[in-house]
């Protein structure tokens, strides 16, 4: 039997074999396949040559991709079995070769000059790959690639299509082409109304309004989100197809689907018992009952509990991210994505469910949105980050000293990425630095002595905005000096004659130490006053001590003098008022 397998497999080969012959022979030519599509402008391919299979048949002016070449004809070694490969582009799959030649060794790709540059990157047997660039100014149409042997002998050929991309018109004023994206975390209740409970459970809908101001048509590649407490790769947004399939699941466990599924199912239960029921009252009864139950009462359902699963696949068709949306130039566009919750529990698991369902909230945990698009006409895709609106929501020290020394200081909060921080006259900021996840920012903070005690508010600016922080600036410690009393009187003394002392009490009612204390007598009459301290050097925050003054006058009449106290605090020298009377010496 697998004998006579084989012998009918090598007929039907042998069969095919001598199609294809007489195929090219009344052709002309060998076959079409993809990359060589027939069309007016397609330069001939000169007879004796071989057919080559191309990946990719066109491409538009401006790109660079990497290209497959493959033998049609009988090919053998070990890269021969092109089972698995995808030729994107292609019209047709690649064929298969069977054992005979090779490509020649040391094969190259060229063009025919139309701004198209090819360089072959990998050799192999029965292929090759290249790199090819077509240039944003190659003229449109069908272009020959040549594929040639080691001495430069053209030994087969393949037509190529370059596309045209006309660049459009920018809108007035645009000084600089860009694409602009917004986006929001929609409420779970609305996700609900429009796409079903399951929907709204399982997933995050995520509404994103994309402008495009580039000058070129705009296609999106994928939407996902770099998530802040996260320093690994982006995460992708779910797949159209992988959230109709839970929207279709999650019909089938509704309550509806339940109970008009249930008289549904006892119609038929019915319908299928009553050759079984003998007595005839019963059996109309049961009959009317199963018509009933399958007839008016499932239309009344219908009509109080409508099936929404319709317009749900509907809304989710019209709305929801498909793969290759193109945005033309000069417009914006509107769509919807949307990520699985259970792929963000490990971000989530410290929020209550009601926290989950916040949408503000959630739009936070989620982090920056990243867009991947191309550009048509450019080489290389776009790749845009939107950057969260930052909050600030604490300072760490909250209070600083008006000393003029740096301060390191830590601002939390989200959306902090690349921030800068600016602040009121008097405040020097310097090594500002963001964190990777953007939750806090590090600086370095001193504010100057003649900056009065007071908040005053910083502003953290990223890209996304501005936030504002508040910060107390106290005045820096500082001793302070208190005289009690603030004078010194001396009653009438006789011409040199000593008094009894008084006492001037100085204390320190600052928050620093009192040092390079120093105690004199100045004035006119100095000579008539002398001081006895009980003061050191120092005097700490809150302490006190007494300085004893007498008055030994040398002259009759009104004699004045002042203590004079030197130190560190803030209207040094301190001074008190010494008066004091001589008298006349008695008979």
């Amino acid at each position: 039997m697998r004998q006579m397998l084989t012998e009918t497999r090598r007929l039907v080969y042998s069969f095919v074999l001598a199609i294809l012959i007489v195929g090219m022979a009344v052709g002309g030519g060998p076959p079409a396949f993809a990359g060589q599509v027939a069309t007016q402008d397609t330069p001939p391919i000169p007879s004796g040559l071989k057919t080559i299979w191309l990946s990719k048949s066109s491409e538009i002016q401006g790109k660079e991709f990497d290209l497959t070449v493959l033998w049609l004809l009988p090919c053998s070694g070990p890269d021969s079995d092109t089972t698995g490969l995808t030729f994107l582009g292609a019209s047709s799959s690649p064929p298969t070769p069977a054992p005979s030649n090779s490509l020649p060794p040391g094969a190259n790709l060229i063009s025919d000059g139309r701004g198209i540059a090819i360089t072959v990157t990998e050799r192999h047997k029965c292929s090759l790959v290249a790199h090819v660039v077509v240039a944003g100014d190659a003229p449109p149409g069908t272009a020959l690639l040549r594929l040639l042997d080691s001495s430069g002998k053209p030994a087969g050929m393949a037509a190529f299509d370059v596309k045209s991309a006309q660049e459009g018109p920018l809108p007035p004023g645009l000084d600089h082409p860009a694409v602009d994206v917004m986006w929001k975390v929609l409420p779970k209740g609305s996700v609900e109304d429009n796409f079903g409970h399951r929907v709204a459970t399982l997933f995050y809908c995520v509404e994103v309004l994309i402008g495009n101001n580039s000058g070129f048509e705009l296609q999106i590649a994928g939407i996902g989100f770099r998530l802040r407490s996260s320093n690994g790769p982006p995460i992708p947004s779910d797949g159209f197809q992988s959230v109709k399939g839970s929207m279709l699941w999650g019909q089938l466990l509704t309550p509806r689907k339940f109970f008009t599924g249930s008289f549904t199912a006892l119609d038929t239960v019915i319908t299928g018992g009553i050759p079984f029921i003998r007595n005839k009252q019963h059996l109309a009864v049961w009959a009317s009952f199963g018509a009933f139950a399958g007839g008016p009462l499932d239309n009344a359902l219908s009509v109080l509990w409508p099936d929404q699963t319709v317009g749900e696949l509907d809304r989710l068709s019209e709305q929801s991210l498909r793969d290759s949306l193109i945005v033309p130039n000069n417009t914006q566009v509107r769509t919807l994505t949307f990520i699985s919750k259970q792929s963000l529990e490990a971000n989530f698991k410290r929020l209550s469910k009601e926290e989950k369902d916040d949408p503000v909230l959630a739009k936070q945990k989620l982090g920056g949105l990243v867009m991947v698009g191309d550009e048509i006409q450019h080489v290389n895709r776009i790749h845009l980050t939107t950057a969260g609106t930052p909050s600030a929501t604490s300072v760490k020290p909250d209070t600083v000293t008006a000393d003029g020394k740096p301060v390191p200081l830590t601002i939390a909060g989200v959306h902090l990425d690349n921030a800068t921080v600016s602040g009121p006259p008097g405040f020097a900021i310097s090594d500002t630095k963001a964190s990777a996840d953007g939750t806090s920012v590090a600086l370095s903070l001193a504010v100057a002595a003649s900056v009065p005690p007071d908040s005053y508010r910083l502003t953290v600016a990223t890209s996304g905005g501005s936030t504002p922080v508040t910060l107390k600036v106290v005045a820096a410690p500082a001793p302070l000096v208190t005289f009690s009393p603030t004078s010194l009187t001396f009653t009438a003394v006789v011409v040199k004659s000593t008094s009894q002392s008084q006492k001037v009490t100085l204390q320190n009612t600052g928050n620093a130490d009192l040092t390079g204390i120093s105690v004199t007598i100045a004035g006119d009459n100095k000579a008539d006053f002398s001081q006895t301290p009980s003061c050191g050097a120092t005097l700490t925050a809150g302490k006190s001590c007494d300085i004893s003054v007498t008055f030994t006058p040398t002259a009759a009449g009104a004699r004045k003098g002042t203590l004079t106290v030197t130190d560190n605090a803030a209207g040094s020298p301190q001074s008190v008022g010494l008066t004091g009377t001589g008298g006349a010496a008695g008979p």
